[in-house]
């Protein structure tokens, strides 16, 4: 069952996870989702894709408010993903690297809340009708939300788990594993497998240690000893008889339900805390984490790129900018500002999220606001006030026309003849500027006697210096603010530098091998850093501005030792790295890795991730082949 489904960039969901935030497009709508890689090993095999199908389409079904539900796989530039819901939230590996451990109340309430989730899936059942054991529950397959819900994660990936040698469990799982899954592998696994490590999860929360884990002989402490600390004050006394009781050596021994397991639960803790004290918890111990922070930034960037992109939802309404108030004549001055011409319609502003196609349709610019221009003369012109016309009465105007009429008195001649020189000499001579060319132009030299007075008072004169001074013409200092062409539009570009030199591709178009400089438009961008031989793989979500942008970045070192027979061949990401015993620790990259060990005809592969600064230690559980 395909989905469709776009990556935004990494879980942030603790150490050694590889998950991916994406957007799932279901119906023309976009939700949240995670993305679980396909190991390349399982990729590279048909029948195990079409194993990892039937196992995905067969959890898809589950749907549980317990259960983090499957909704199948998607194929994008990446790889091929599981998609399963995305839960605000943290896992309970991660909550307990917090806080240690967790009070008697808190552990009980994600104890049974996640039996809920396991009996409905064993109420499920396959298709032939048995229970759907999940056989891997564990602090990293429990996942608790700030909502205070429980989540059971982990159904359908039984493909993708680390296979097993010999019928043996995994090592790096076999501390959370039940007595018959050290004896007999996943497949030993029943639904009394889940009661007992429902009970080891319960035992873990409460004590914050995994039994037996500094025992010598750690299987057959599993299978022959009790758990050490089920007796001591941090187990709640009521619960010690039921965790026993589901940790008992024999499945016939335990409970014979998930169902029974979490009825004991709530019948010895009496009333539990309910899921608004397991949110407001998780919310007080994680408050000083970014983590979440940052997924729900790549969630919202990556919501409103797809909206922008897909032409949905509202668009930017636009802000249309207030006009300049006209400008206030001097005090005193009788000249009247020009009024401005009726403006165009404010053009909508484009979100910066379109792509280039919606940014070319839309080449207007907003009209420049209008700036009115004085000449020379005007700002040299004599200060000359008409004088207030006369208020006029009303004058009832009866059938007969009686009564006194009123005759208003003629203005001076001088009173209008002066103003009237004034002004129409300072049209004649803005009209010649606006009509000829813009360059100097040869002016008349003035005497002292023709220049004209200055400003609003009359004030000092100055004639004319000489033929250069005299021929310059003087522009108004707003007038060269104006410059009507818009200015040149440049691409922006993203360099991308890195330590050390990785393959670069964005939007998923490889673009060449850092350092790497290249045109790009404006927006966000999905920037992919690989280098397979080393075992380097980063995402990054850009957002490009205008201008020139840079992303640097440097890939971090750990150091894995490997421990194993003496004489094995020993390839980490397909690099031979040396024989057993190594000289010291390997130095690799941050990420996930993959370590091979060969001796002879017997192979033991294992995947491991590692983090900036940390110190793994592999131990090799070589067996032999079978032989027939």
């Amino acid at each position: 069952m395909a989905t469709r489904c776009i990556p935004l960039g990494p879980l942030f969901s603790g150490e050694g996870s590889r998950a991916f935030l994406g957007l799932r497009i279901t119906d023309g709508e976009a939700s949240p989702c995670a993305l679980v890689w396909v190991p390349e090993e399982v990729t590279c095999e048909p029948d195990l894709v079409e194993r990892l199908r039937q196992e995905t389409s067969d959890a898809a079904k589950l749907t549980h408010p317990n259960i983090l539900r499957v909704f199948g796989l998607t194929e994008v530039d990446e790889g091929l993903a599981r998609v399963v819901e995305y839960a605000d939230g943290e896992s309970l590996r991660r909550i307990l690297e917090v806080t240690k451990r967790l009070p008697g109340g808190l552990a009980a309430r994600i104890a049974v809340d996640a039996a809920l989730g396991v009996q409905y899936a064993h109420l499920g059942g396959n298709e032939d009708g048995t229970a759907l054991v999940h056989g891997d529950l564990r602090p990293e397959t429990l996942l608790v939300s700030y909502a205070g819900v429980t989540k059971v994660s982990g159904y359908g990936a039984l493909t993708v788990a680390p296979k097993e040698t010999g019928g043996k469990r995994v090592k790096g799982r076999r501390r959370h594993s039940a007595p018959e899954q050290i004896l007999g592998g996943r497949y030993a696994a029943t639904p009394q497998t889940d009661v007992y490590l429902l009970g080891l999860v319960l035992y873990e929360v409460l004590t914050g240690e995994v039994p037996f884990q500094g025992e010598k002989d750690f299987d057959a402490a599993v299978v022959t000893k009790q758990p050490p600390l089920l007796n001591s004050e941090l187990v709640p006394a009521k619960l010690r008889p039921v965790i026993g009781k589901a940790m008992a050596k024999k499945g016939s021994l335990r409970f014979p339900t998930v169902q029974a397991f979490r009825e004991a639960v709530e019948e010895a803790m009496g009333r539990l805390p309910d899921r608004f004290d397991l949110g407001a918890a998780l919310e007080a111990a994680f408050a000083s984490d970014n983590a979440r922070r940052a997924r729900q930034r790549v969630l919202e960037d990556g919501v409103q790129e797809w909206v922008v992109r897909k032409g949905k939802g509202p668009r930017l309404a636009a802000q249309p900018v207030a006009p300049k108030p006209a400008p206030t004549p001097p005090s005193g001055s009788s000249f009247t500002p020009v009024p401005p011409r009726p403006r165009a319609p404010p053009v909508a502003v484009v979100p910066p999220l379109l792509g280039d196609d919606a940014l070319e349709s839309v080449e207007e610019f907003p009209e420049l606001p209008s700036v009115v221009h004085r000449s020379p003369l005007e700002e040299k012109a004599p200060e000359l006030a008409l004088p207030p016309a006369p208020t006029l009465a009303a004058v009832p105007q009866d059938a007969q026309g009686a009564g006194p009429r009123r005759v208003r008195r003629g203005l001076s001649p001088w009173a209008v003849a002066i103003p009237a020189l004034a002004v129409a000499a300072a049209v004649a001579f803005w009209m010649g500027r606006r009509s000829g060319p813009e360059r100097p132009v040869p002016a008349p030299a003035l005497g002292p006697s023709a220049a004209a007075p200055q400003g609003g008072g009359g004030g000092s004169t100055r004639a004319s210096s000489g033929p250069e001074e005299s021929a310059r013409v003087v522009e108004s200092p707003r007038a060269r603010q104006i410059d009507p062409s818009p200015p040149p539009r440049t691409k922006p570009t993203l360099e991308v530098v890195t330590t050390p030199p990785l393959t670069v591709s964005i939007d998923g178009k490889a673009v060449g091998r850092t350092p790497s400089k290249v045109d790009v438009t404006p927006g966000p961008h999905r920037v992919t850093l690989a280098d397979p031989s080393q075992g380097i793989r980063i995402v990054r979500n850009v957002h490009v501005k205008p201008g020139a942008n840079r992303l640097a970045l440097t890939v971090g070192k750990g150091t894995v030792t490997v421990s194993g027979p003496s004489g094995c061949e020993v390839r980490i990401d397909s690099r031979v790295v040396g024989r057993t015993p190594l000289e010291g620790p390997v130095p690799v990259f941050e990420g996930s890795h993959r370590i091979q060990v060969t001796m002879g005809d017997a192979h033991w592969k294992e995947s491991f991730s590692i983090v900036d600064g940390e110190q793994v230690t592999v131990d090799v559980a070589f067996q032999a082949p079978e032989r027939g």
